[in-house]
């Protein structure tokens, strides 16, 4: 018996039905051939046409309009908080958000691609912006239990007294 996956790229798979069998001996020991023993049996068996079924059925692409691509708009809607003052780039030097604990070189490109650059900005994040930000980067609550607002003032107030 030979037949056509669409996993194979239309190659055929000349022993297709012995290499079922032989999975299907190895994963119902108490089944000769396809024929079950009991009420076990017909389930397992059932279950095994539904995979064999499934496992041969060619595979449909997606319609072109299945993944409609949502407004920005929508998007924004969905995470919790209001989004803070956020920066296209740099307002002059980036302040080094690294030296906040908890701030590592991933978060902090994370974090300048969401548009926060400065140490100025973090200190004015309100709860309600707190709690975009923390939506965005996908760590809830780690902006409150590391204390990036009072680091981020501190940094700041060393800066001013250097």
């Amino acid at each position: 018996m030979t037949i056509l996956l669409p996993q194979t790229n239309g190659q055929a798979w000349p022993d297709a039905e012995l290499t079922i069998q032989a999975w299907w001996s190895a994963w119902a020991p108490g089944a000769s051939s396809f024929t079950a023993v009991g009420e076990i049996g017909r389930l397992q068996l059932r279950l095994f046409e539904d995979m064999t079924r499934l496992m041969l059925q060619p595979l449909e692409p997606a319609p072109a309009n299945a993944i409609a691509a949502q407004p920005a708009a929508a998007v924004e809607t969905d995470v919790e908080g209001v989004a803070p003052a956020l920066f296209d780039a740099p307002r002059g030097e980036p302040d080094d958000l690294l030296l906040i604990r908890g701030v590592g070189p991933k978060l902090r490109h994370l974090l300048n691609s969401l548009g926060v650059w400065h140490y100025s900005q973090i200190v004015s994040w309100t709860p309600s912006e707190v709690a975009w930000v923390n939506a965005k980067i996908d760590f809830r609550g780690r902006i409150q239990r590391e204390r990036w607002q009072a680091q981020a003032a501190e940094l700041i107030a060393a800066a001013k007294a250097a």
